[in-house]
């Protein structure tokens, strides 16, 4: 499994950083897309070509390898499960969809996340990245893949913050799983769990299973241990239709406080079988 990316931008100037960190997970070795699309028909966009042009001189500027591509939509949303069922190219199509969200804004946090389910019945896994300014320059060395199990969102992460951790820039950073547990038992069945998968893993990560304090719930052990970390992965689920908005006040609960982070979906039909 390669990841073929396709990054939705608005304004690529704007979002060269995470058209990078897609350039990073690809290594050479999956294609990355960056689409811009423009709201309405194409007669009345005239510059589209332009814009296509610019985006491709931003990418050489910027030392990324990358596709640039436009397309006018009539509606944003439908748009985009448009492009990204047609995008691919010599008979490798995306399988792996890329948003970014500045990390205030609620609604567009839940039309993200119905994208997500949508791109989910398509068999094309997504990335939700919410970057933190500066969160970086604090950061302990530490990618922190926050751990549920190998056969949900975990293999997922764990291959794209291996990934990460061979980029350039990145290479001095350590993948740690972290997983909460409420007593020792559970915290040796974690351990005894990934020590049966190190043959493999083929890869560097420290496992950390935290003991959840009475006194704290699991958002303030995962805050706690993700607030100096370089990057943080944590998967995510479907929220079911007429439900997005709930699960976006929750999302955002939960990433209140944390560095930049990176939620993931996991819609591969190689579940478990990615590492």
């Amino acid at each position: 499994w390669r990841p073929h990316i396709l990054v939705f931008v608005a304004d690529l100037q704007r979002n060269v950083g995470m058209v990078r960190m897609a350039n990073h997970f690809s290594q050479e070795r999956g294609i990355v897309t960056v689409s811009t699309l423009l709201l309405g028909d194409l007669e009345d966009h005239a510059q589209a070509s332009e814009i296509a042009s610019r985006n491709r001189e931003l990418l050489e500027a910027n030392g990324i390898v990358a596709f640039a591509e436009t397309a006018a939509v009539t509606e944003l949303e439908a748009g985009m499960i448009t492009v990204a069922q047609a995008n691919g190219m010599a008979g490798l199509s995306s399988n792996m969809v890329m948003f970014g969200w500045p990390g205030e804004d609620r609604e567009r946090l839940a039309r993200l996340l119905g994208l997500v389910r949508r791109m989910t019945s398509l068999e094309k896994s997504s990335m939700i990245v919410r970057p933190v300014k500066g969160s970086r320059s604090k950061g302990n060395g530490e990618i922190v893949v926050w751990w549920k199990g190998k056969e949900n969102n975990g293999d997922m992460m764990l291959l794209l913050a291996h990934l990460l951790s061979l980029a350039s820039g990145w290479r001095t950073t350590t993948v740690v799983l972290k997983s909460v547990m409420d007593d020792q038992d559970a915290a040796d069945a974690v351990h005894r769990a990934f020590e049966s998968m190190l043959p493999d893993l083929r890869m560097e990560v420290r496992l950390e299973v935290i003991l959840r304090p009475p006194d704290q719930t699991y958002v303030d052990v995962i805050r706690a241990a993700s607030q100096n970390a370089d990057m943080v992965f944590m998967g995510m689920a479907v929220p079911e239709s007429g439900t997005e908005m709930v699960y976006a006040e929750q999302l955002m609960a939960l990433l209140d406080g944390l560095p930049s982070t990176i939620l993931v979906r996991n819609a591969s039909r190689f579940h478990g079988r990615l590492v």
